[in-house]
């Protein structure tokens, strides 16, 4: 049975025979020594940290001690990541988005607009039946409704501008170009059309767009 270890000399990776005290590289022929408790009563451990590691510590690390600044970080994505992912991007037309960051972040802005559509309601059916009842509405009533329709309107212009391009993002992610968003313009065919690519699989691999967000 043989262990790994990294060569301090040149960084390639060393074959060491169990029970042995040192380990000869094959890339450089430099000879180091191996830590072994049950032969080397007087030998210090060494620091597995910058050195001798072995290679099962972690299969990120480039020889050396460096990590490899090529492994690509994959996001997983749920209801409130997407969502603050989808700020964060706010002008990022460019690069790709899975299904998983643009169904949860529709998701969320729909919770989002509902709950402030719902909140509108209740502050309007006061308002209608003192208008039925009495010909006017309730002191302070016009004046919550009409916040209410403000800061809906607002909302829905500052999510406007990273939905847009959460949905170019996603096209881009399938391999399709930013233009195809112009579908939309098509009524009823146009929304369906920009559905199927929204419900699509991500392209395998990386495209003219980037890598594959998931990873794969």
């Amino acid at each position: 049975m043989s262990n790994l270890y990294y060569c301090p000399n040149c960084n390639a990776i060393v074959s060491g025979e169990e029970g042995a005290t040192a380990a000869k590289c094959g890339s450089c022929g430099y000879e180091f020594p191996i830590y072994n408790p049950s032969t080397s009563d007087s030998m210090e451990a060494p620091d597995y940290s910058n050195q001798y590691r072995p290679q099962s510590q972690n299969y990120f690390e480039q020889p050396g001690g460096g990590n490899n600044s090529n492994q690509q970080t994959v996001e997983n994505f749920n209801l409130i990541t997407a969502y603050i992912s989808m700020f964060k991007k706010y002008f990022q037309f460019s690069g790709r988005s899975r299904r998983s960051e643009y169904w949860f972040s529709l998701l969320a802005n729909g919770i989002v607009m509902t709950i402030l559509y719902i909140i509108m309601g209740i502050s309007m059916g006061p308002m209608i039946s003192s208008i039925m009842m009495f010909g006017a509405p309730p002191a302070g009533g016009m004046v919550f409704t009409t916040i209410m329709g403000i800061l809906i309107s607002l909302y829905s212009l500052a999510v406007l501008i990273p939905g847009i391009a959460m949905c170019i993002r996603r096209l881009h992610d399938i391999g399709k170009s930013g233009w195809f968003y112009l579908f939309c313009l098509i009524p009823t065919v146009g929304a369906i059309i920009l559905l199927v690519f929204y419900a699509s699989d991500s392209q395998p691999g990386e495209n003219q767009y980037g890598p594959n967000p998931k990873g794969v």
